[in-house]
Formats: C-alpha cells, sequence, structure tokens
C-alpha cells in the first residue's frame, strides 16, 4: 500500500520551490493543467469551499454563479493574476495531497482513492519539468558568456594576423607600384628628351639631307625664273647698291618666316637638291607658313601638287620616280610624305618638280624642301 504522507512530502517539497517568478510560459502550462483539478473528488470539495469562502469576502467574485464550475479558473486567473493563480494551483495540489493523507490511513485507502493519488503524482511531475530554475539559465548564460570570452582573443589574434598581413602586402605593392612608376618616369623623360632634341634641331625628328648648313645646296632650276617684283632695293644716293636676292637655296635652309622662300614665275617649276651624300630616301617634307603670319591673310602661293625624282646626273630629263604629293593649306603647316616607290638604289640627286599651286597666278613660293632616308655611310666623308 503506497504511502500517502510519503507521496505529498516527497511532491510538495520538489514541485512548489521550482517556481520562478520570470518563466510566464511555465505558468501557462500550469494554467492550462489546472482545468483537470476539480475534477479529482478530494480537489473539487476543497475547490468548492475556497470558491464558497472566496464569495463572501470578495464582491467581484461573488457574482459569478458559475465559479465553481469549469470556468472557476479563468475568472480567478483574472481576479489574482498568472503568478499568484499559479502559486494557488501548485498549493491546491499540495493541499488535496494533504486532505487525503489526513483523512485516511495509509493502510485504509480504498483504490479509488489510490488512482486519485497516482494522478495527483502524475501532474506534479508533468509540472515540474516544465520549469527551468534561475540558477540552470545562469548557468546556461554563464556557459554561453564563456564560450564567446574563449573566442574573443583568437579573434582578435586572426585580426591582428590579416590586418598586418594586408598592411605588409600593401607596403609592398606600393614599393613596387613606385619603383615601376619612377623608372617609367625617367624611360619616358629621356624619350622626350630626345625626340625634344630632334624636334628643336628641325621640327620632324629626322635628318634632313637636303640642309644647306650640313652641305646641302641646289645645284638648277632648270628654266625656273626666280620672281622678284616689289623687293627693297638698298641704295646709296639714289644709286642702288644692294638688292637682297630670293634664290632658290632658301628651300633648304631653316628659316620660315614670312618671306623667307623661294618664290618662282607661274605655277610651275623645279629645284634640283645634291644631298650631302648618296641617301636611300624614304620620304620627304615640305613646310609653309600659316594664313595666320601671311601679311596679307592669304597663302595662295603655296605649292599644291608636286613630286620628287631621283637622278643620277644634273641633266638627266628623267629619273627614278619616288611618287606625286599634294599639300594641304588646311592642314598643318609641315607635312611628311613616304614615298610612294622604293628602291635599293641611294641617290644624290633629287628633283622636286611643282605642277600646280592655290590659285595665285603670278608665282608660287617654297618655303622648306627636307629629305629624309638612310645615309650611304660608305661614301660619305662626314659633314665639317
Amino acid at each position: 500500500m503506497i504511502c500517502a504522507r510519503s507521496l505529498f512530502k516527497e511532491y510538495s517539497h520538489s514541485v512548489i520551490p521550482t517556481v520562478d517568478s520570470t518563466k510566464d510560459l511555465a505558468y501557462e502550462s500550469i494554467v492550462v493543467n489546472s482545468t483537470s483539478i476539480s475534477s479529482i473528488s478530494p480537489s473539487k470539495a476543497l475547490c468548492t469551499e475556497f470558491c464558497s469562502r472566496l464569495q463572501t469576502f470578495d464582491p467581484i467574485m461573488s457574482g459569478n454563479a458559475a465559479l465553481c464550475n469549469p470556468p472557476w479558473q479563468n475568472c480567478l486567473r483574472r481576479r489574482l493574476g498568472t503568478v499568484p493563480y499559479t502559486m494557488f494551483t501548485i498549493g491546491l495540489l499540495a493541499v488535496t495531497a494533504l486532505y487525503i493523507c489526513l483523512k485516511s490511513p495509509s493502510e485504509d485507502i480504498p483504490q479509488g482513492v489510490q488512482i486519485e493519488l497516482f494522478e495527483v503524482k502524475n501532474k506534479l511531475e508533468d509540472l515540474s519539468q516544465k520549469f527551468i530554475t534561475t540558477s540552470e539559465i545562469q548557468r546556461n548564460v554563464e556557459k554561453k558568456l564563456n564560450e564567446v570570452i574563449t573566442l574573443i582573443p583568437k579573434l582578435t589574434e586572426v585580426t591582428v594576423k590579416i590586418r598586418d598581413d594586408l598592411s605588409q602586402d600593401l607596403s609592398n605593392r606600393m614599393q613596387q607600384i613606385s619603383q615601376r612608376i619612377s623608372q617609367s618616369h625617367d624611360h619616358v623623360n629621356s624619350l622626350v628628351q630626345e625626340h625634344l632634341t630632334k624636334h628643336d634641331a628641325d621640327k620632324t625628328a629626322m635628318i634632313d639631307y637636303a640642309l644647306e648648313s650640313a652641305g646641302g645646296r641646289v645645284v638648277s632650276t632648270r628654266n625656273t625664273e626666280t620672281y622678284y617684283k616689289g623687293d627693297h632695293v638698298i641704295s646709296l644716293f639714289g644709286v642702288p647698291i644692294c638688292q637682297p636676292s630670293k634664290t632658290p637655296q632658301s628651300i633648304i635652309q631653316p628659316g620660315v618666316l614670312p618671306g623667307e622662300c623661294w618664290p618662282f614665275k607661274g605655277q610651275t617649276g623645279s629645284a634640283i637638291v645634291q644631298l650631302i651624300g648618296p641617301v636611300h630616301i624614304s620620304g620627304v617634307s615640305l613646310e609653309h607658313i600659316p594664313k595666320s603670319l601671311s601679311p596679307t591673310g592669304k597663302i595662295d602661293s603655296a605649292p599644291k601638287d608636286f613630286s620628287v625624282w631621283g637622278l643620277t646626273r644634273v641633266d638627266d630629263q628623267e629619273g627614278f620616280f619616288f611618287g606625286k604629293f599634294t599639300y594641304g593649306i588646311e592642314k598643318k603647316t609641315l607635312q611628311y610624305f613616304s614615298v610612294q616607290r622604293k628602291t635599293h638604289t641611294p641617290y644624290l640627286l633629287v628633283e622636286m618638280k611643282v605642277h600646280s599651286n592655290y590659285g595665285n597666278p603670278e608665282f608660287t613660293c617654297v618655303y622648306r624642301l627636307r629629305i629624309h632616308g638612310e645615309l650611304e655611310q660608305r661614301s660619305f666623308g662626314g659633314v665639317l
């Protein structure tokens, strides 16, 4: 036979201390399960007595006719609140067990009462399993917190290592970039300086083998006549003593200011230039002043169509044809033309033939002719 007093002592002490006022979910579970308490015979009598006394003292509860019917728990819960009602429910179970123990000795408990005691025991066990004590919550929180604290130094160490690695890698890359920029800057400066030197010398960065100061000269103009109209004459007491000459040599001289040209009559003419040595000719350059520097604002005397020939002798009527070209007055003032026909034969004599100009019927003015290519070294002794 089961001892009811032992049963009450065991479960009344194991359930009631576990109540945690912060656990609303656990209270809700107790409240839900409390709906079946009044179905136990001893509990029903206690509930009836409790409700009767409560109606006597509480005017709000006294008007509820169904207080001791199944809805009494909801009304009582609203009146007392969740936490006090939970404590009341557990206390009611414990008092029920005590009532049974005091009413009947253990050896005289009938079979029906034992069943009811087991029901009370099972409900107390269910309720006790639904609670987590504050100490357990604190232990779980402390455990998780310790895990996080343990990870912090590791994360800090990894972060520092990543930062150091990134800093070192960035420093190395910046140093490499700086070195490359420095090398590129020096190389670019060298190239620019080299080209500027050549450009300052003759604007094309290419050697001019027709340049007069290097040894070139105009040896013939065939039947072309120089145009002298309007030249200023220096005189002494009315007697002309010096007449400035605009000779064909002007086309192989560096000056390209307005008037520093070779003017010839009409729109066609030619000039034969002896180079500083035999040259494998690759191209020619022709230069004229821009409209902005022309005193009249026009450059209709500029050559338009011209051709270049390689000669063996000055009196050759036909030579090697390098090509026919057109100088554009709307383009740059200095224009380069690659030869249209190539030859392995170097030429010492080059003839320029002008076939038309830009509309001036009286004269054509050639400012600067340059001849480019590679000098035949074995036949050239140098320029003094």
